[in-house]
């Protein structure tokens, strides 16, 4: 009897694919710096500086959350349709144990 819970692909698929937003985050947190040193940095203003880091990596670390998200609830749902097909197999065995024992006597 053995029963083990299965990985779900598409909640792998979306791990994967939210570590790949954040190392686009990553490379336009890395791009915003050039441009604003090369740009004077304080000069610019503060406001100017994060508003430039939320627009150019913002967007990527939302759709790793999400994917993320997403990773987990497949993950969920994947074990809760592992754990009731599970439950099925054990209720088919026990009805055709039952059967057995009706034949038998």
């Amino acid at each position: 009897m053995n029963k083990t819970l299965k990985y779900s692909v598409a909640g792998v698929f979306f791990y994967i694919v939210s570590v790949i937003f954040l190392g686009i985050a990553v490379f336009y947190i890395a791009m915003t710096y050039q441009v604003v040193s090369l740009n004077g940095g304080l000069s610019v203003g503060l406001q100017n500086i994060l508003t430039a880091y939320f627009t150019s990596a913002g967007p990527f670390f939302a759709y790793a959350i999400i994917c993320y998200g997403l990773g987990v609830i497949m993950g969920k749902l994947t074990a809760l349709t592992e754990v009731m097909h599970l439950c099925i197999d054990d209720v088919k065995e026990e009805i055709s144990e039952e059967q057995q024992m009706e034949e038998i006597e």
